[in-house]
């Protein structure tokens, strides 16, 4: 199984690099040839690495990582069709299902050590600061139909964050850190995604959106395979 893990690893990173490439250059095949590829070669990374000890943890994330498949997708009729705006609500919803998972997994967590956040409820105010900021600051832009997608969507994948945060107290320094970037990363490759799309056009918007996603995807893959090896129960 470590071969198998090993190769999705290397077609991950690969298809990575396919894929950021086609961006840098506008390559709209490339595009899409290699963006729905992404999330499928990860999610194999992630199922051979963890199949052996197949957690709930475990189980959540990989659905999270199976629902950004369908989002990846998505979003790809977005970036060129202006007539098919409607794209962007399905890949909206499919990336909320996506963070649901995340959130279920982080509060799943098997461990009677106290939450980090639990113990220090306060540490959860700048992320609600920050939810209302960004939400206010996107308001005028957003139309009326998707105002309140957006603020669900936004409300999710903060609680979400915060939920990861929560773990640093149950996690090893090193694997917590890992899984922590890789959330706060992909809350700045959405938030991106928003101002983008919300507040003022981009012009290099997905060569800084795309890097700081597959970034994040990834480090909560590794984050996410080393904290489910020390599961026990």
């Amino acid at each position: 199984m470590k071969t198998a893990q090993s190769i999705f690893n290397i077609l991950f990173i690969l298809t990575c690099i396919i894929n950021l490439a086609a961006e840098a250059i506008s390559s709209r095949e490339l595009i899409y040839l290699s963006k729905p590829l992404l999330m499928v070669f990860l999610s194999l990374f992630f199922y051979f690495a963890t199949r052996n000890k197949f957690t709930t943890f475990a189980k959540f994330i990989l659905l999270g990582f199976i629902f950004s498949i369908g989002g990846d997708t998505l979003l790809m009729f977005v970036e060129n069709e202006s007539d098919k705006q409607e794209f962007f609500l399905y890949g909206l919803v499919s990336f909320l299902i996506t963070h649901i998972c995340y959130l279920i997994a982080f509060l799943k967590w098997p461990s009677e050590i106290p939450g980090f956040v639990a113990t220090r409820k306060w540490l959860a105010l700048p992320f609600l600061l920050f939810l209302i900021g960004n939400c206010a600051f996107l308001w005028p832009g957003i139309p009326a139909d998707m105002k309140i997608p957006v603020v669900v969507y936004s409300s999710v994948i903060i609680l979400m964050t915060v939920a990861c945060l929560n773990l640093k107290s149950k996690l090893l320094p090193n694997t917590f850190w890992l899984l922590f970037a890789g959330v706060l990363l992909f809350v700045c490759s959405d938030s991106i995604i928003a101002f983008n799309k919300f507040k003022t056009p981009l012009e290099y918007a997905r060569l800084m959106i795309m890097p700081l996603y597959l970034a994040g995807q990834y480090l909560i893959a590794l984050g996410a395979i080393k904290a489910n090896e020390t599961i026990t129960a």
